[in-house]
């Protein structure tokens, strides 16, 4: 099998992927595996000094061999266990943790013939929040959307030209999400100042060495930079204009796990599959 396509049942852009590998090559030579059906297969996972050997007998007959698989485009956000549905809430998370490190040191086994490859607890590509991808990106040289974060409102108000955003609390504590909040109702919650952007945002794809979408030489190395320190040859870089300023376009959003827009994305990621099946396109 040359390509390998993972994700879930409903993720059209791997289904595009998919397609349009299936117009290129013999059906033998590429596989689209839903989450579920990884789940529901029957393993035999052997890890020693050598490495890993996978071998995956799946619910529909097929067969995953680590010594047949060329390149695979892993999209697996999670693999649900539809079938411990009935069990405790404790052995339910003991089998969807086991089920996820299955999975992990699979893809981790397979090395650099994975796109996007596994960055613990994620299946595929960092998960990390968003003011730390921003982080990221400007290690790797791009210009991004400035944040200043605080414990309380109070104590350190946003500058002017800053969207205000709040954590609203929880009983676990405070929720993932940040919204517009008014300073009023603030107190002293945590609080989130982001730059205001003009809301005319431009959709950049890294893959590989590609980056669609572009904004200049600059954007398109710090891009590929930010992809290396990611170790994630795949993913969608949003940029905007800050309202005060040069109007120099900045980072406002990296998504590890993107969807892909115009033919020309699948396109990218189609080539760079190609090329990492064929052993010329360099890892990330």
């Amino acid at each position: 099998m040359r390509f390998l396509v993972l994700a879930a049942s409903d993720d059209v852009s791997a289904q595009r992927v998919f397609g349009a590998l299936r117009r290129r090559y013999p059906p033998a030579q590429v596989a689209l595996v839903p989450a579920h059906q990884l789940a529901s297969g029957r393993w035999s996972h052997q890890v020693d000094n050598a490495g890993a050997a996978t071998r995956v007998s799946l619910p529909d007959g097929r067969v995953l061999s680590d010594r047949e698989i060329g390149v695979v485009f892993n999209r697996l956000s999670a693999v649900t266990l539809s079938h411990y549905e009935r069990a405790t809430p404790a052995d339910r998370d003991y089998a969807q943790f086991e089920i996820q490190a299955l999975v992990v040191s699979w893809l981790a086994g397979l090395g650099e013939r994975v796109v996007n490859p596994p960055a613990p607890p994620s299946l595929a590509g960092p998960q990390r929040s968003q003011c730390e991808l921003l982080v990221a990106a400007g290690r790797a040289g791009l210009p991004v959307r400035s944040v200043h974060v605080a414990t309380s409102a109070r104590a350190a108000p946003a500058p002017p030209g800053y969207d205000l955003l709040g954590a609203e609390w929880s009983q676990g504590g405070p929720a993932l999400q940040w919204g517009p909040r008014s300073l009023a109702t603030l107190g002293r919650s945590p609080v989130m100042a982001m730059a205001a952007m003009r809301g005319q945002p431009r959709q950049l794809l890294l893959a590989g060495r590609q980056v669609i979408g572009s904004t200049g030489p600059d954007m398109t190395a710090g891009c590929r930079r930010l992809g290396q320190a990611l170790q994630c040859p795949v993913l969608r870089v949003t940029v905007d204009r800050a309202v005060a300023g040069t109007g120099e376009w900045r980072v406002t959003e990296v998504s590890p796990l993107p969807s892909l827009g115009p033919e020309s994305e699948v396109d990218a990621v189609l080539a760079l599959l190609e090329a990492r099946a064929s052993g010329t396109e360099p890892p990330q």
